[in-house]
Order: structure tokens, then sequence, then C-alpha cells
């Protein structure tokens, strides 16, 4: 009897470690104030590792050889939002002209296009990025397209109108569960997707009025590996691009530091406000929360103090954040009564 009590206990420790099977819902896709850095390794070549339940997968090799500051904010509002009626969110790039947007439902998290001040492109139907609800051996497919129509002058130099269409069709599985081993730490509660995706771009020219010839076509695929951290605001973890058969990595990145801007983790004084969040040459802190000889930190994630300044005056202060490196900062405000501790982003 001893025996067997002794086995029925060891069977139950011995299970402990196995993981239960994560499901990505749309409480794992962004929302509006999520901004994160990616660090990208161009150089990683590597075979893809298998899938299954329970499986460790050990990243911990990669390199950081860029990081991209990566935010999301509300499309109504920004420059491009008539051009994407049904997009919800926005991203903007580096450059601060150009815009990434996106839209979160219950079917996923889809790409919609981007908007630069020269040109405008769409996904109709958008490009699927994240099925949910999606789990282990649950697969989606999806269709997405881009129809885009421009001018050339041809050599006798007569206008042409030309028209480049791309179609795209993604294949997704969830082909294994387990723990994620990268540079910066281990997650478990990791769902991984395979997306298997097809492209094929064609140009067509009008050479007569409504009759369009094709000119060229091509078609290539690509397999995406993307590992999600289910039950993360931020949850896109890892991102490996693999070769047409998915059997090599070609590319790399995976998530480094993430907030949830404009939500403190401390006290926050009423009618204090900090914008533009990200922050490019100059932030900004306004409100009544703010007093005269206000003290004014800026941290690292760590906690490390970067920058200190004094309020010259009540009610608004300017702070010079040029000279900060692209990422996640805490702005601590100190006032009479109180302290607001409130994420920023730094974004060149």
């Amino acid at each position: 009897m001893k025996r067997k009590l002794y086995l029925t206990f060891f069977s139950a420790i011995l299970a402990l470690p196995l993981l239960a099977q994560p499901t990505l819902t749309t409480a794992d896709l962004p929302v509006a104030g999520l901004a994160f850095t990616m660090v990208q390794d161009s150089t990683y070549n590597a075979p893809i590792p298998s899938g299954g339940a329970n499986v460790t997968w050990d990243y911990s090799g990669l390199q950081n050889l860029l990081i991209d500051t990566i935010g999301f904010g509300a499309a109504a509002g920004t420059p491009y939002a008539g051009s994407f009626p049904t997009s919800n969110l926005a991203s903007q790039a580096d450059n601060l002209t150009d815009w990434t947007y996106t839209t979160n439902n219950s079917t996923g998290f889809y790409l919609d296009g981007v908007g630069t001040p020269t040109l405008t492109i769409r996904y109709n139907p958008p490009s699927l990025f994240a099925p949910v609800p999606f789990t282990f051996n649950q697969t989606r497919t999806n269709i997405a397209r881009i129809v885009q129509d421009t001018v050339i002058i041809d050599t006798t130099g007569t206008p042409r109108n030309v028209r480049f269409i791309q179609n795209q069709r993604g294949d997704f599985l969830a082909d294994g569960y387990g723990t994620l081993i990268l540079p910066n730490g281990s997650f478990n509660n990791i769902l991984r997707m395979k997306n298997t995706e097809l492209t094929t771009d064609s140009l067509l020219v009008e050479l007569l009025p409504g009759t369009w010839t094709l000119i060229t076509s091509s078609a290539s695929q690509t397999t995406f590996y993307r590992y999600f951290e289910a039950g993360s605001p931020s949850s896109y973890i890892l991102g490996i691009e693999a070769d047409s058969l998915g059997v090599n990595a070609v590319n790399s990145e995976y998530r480094g530091q993430w907030v949830l801007l404009n939500t403190p983790t401390l006290t926050k004084d009423e009618e204090l406000s900090v914008y533009p969040n990200p922050a490019h040459n100059l932030l900004t802190i306004q409100g009544a929360g703010l007093k005269q000889r206000s003290s004014l930190t800026i941290t690292d994630a760590s906690g490390r103090i970067i920058l200190e300044r004094l309020a010259v005056s009540a009610e608004r202060a300017t702070i010079p954040v040029d000279a900060l490196s692209n990422g996640m900062y805490y702005l601590i405000v100190q006032g009479e009564t109180g302290s607001s501790r409130i994420p920023i982003l730094i974004q060149h």
C-alpha cells in the first residue's frame, strides 16, 4: 500500500512541470497605448526546432543587432485615418510621416495598410497577423489582396495606366506550445504559430480603355514562426522568418521591453498630462498637478536615473529628450502631496 501511495505522489510531482495548453484570445492582442521594443538579428541562420506539446525552445543565443520601437494608438485622428475607415489602431514610423493601420477584432489582429505623404497601400481583404481564438493544432486560412493603380510614361512618351496586384494566402497552424528561452529571460505559456504565406505579384497595363493585359507575374513562399505569450498584453514575443519550406531560419526578432502607456503604476495627480507620447525631441508635462519646483525625473526600465529637472513654473514644463536613445522610460513627477510614475516612449 505504501508503495502505491509513493508512486501516486511521485507521479503527481512529475506532472507538475507540464504546461497547460495556452489559447490566444482577443485579450492578448495589441491595444491603444501598448508600446514595445523588438530586438532584431538579421544574421540568424539555424534549423527550425520542432513543435509539439510542452516543448522548450532555446533562443538564448540571438544577437542584439538593431532595436526597433513600436507603439499603438487609436487610428481616429491620425493623418490617413480616412483611407482606413475600419482600422482601430495606428502606428507611427520612425520618420514621423508614415503610418501603419491595423485592426484588433474578435477574429484576430490584421494589417490594413500603410499611409505616407506620397502613397497609400491598402489590403482588401486585410492581411492576418494572428488569429484568435487560437490554440494548439488549430488551423486558419486567410486571403489578403492589394490592388494599386498608377500611371507611367512608356518609351513613346505615352501615359499608361498600370495596375499592381498582390494576392496573399496565409495558412496558419498552431504547431506547438511550451517554454521559450530568450536572451532576456524564460517565458512559459507560449503558443507557436506557423504561417505559410504564398504571395503572387502581377503587373498589368491598360493597353485599351477597360482592357488590362498581364505583363508579368511571379510567386514566392515564405514561412513565419511566431511565438505568443498567452495572457500578456504584449503577447507577440518572438518572430522567426524561415525559407519557403520552413526548414531554416533566415531572420529573427524578439520582444525587449514593453509597457502600456498612460497607465501609471503609482498614484497620479488629477489633471496631469504628458505629451507627445511617444516623444521625439521635447516632452511636455501639463496640468494642475504640476507645481513650481516639482521634481521631474526620467529613469530607464531598471530604475537608473537618466535625467533630473525642476519645474520652473506651475502647471506646465518641458523636458528635451532628443539625446535619449529609443526605448522605454519612466517619468516621475514629485509634487507637494504625492508622485506620479508615468511610462513614456522615446522614438526618434
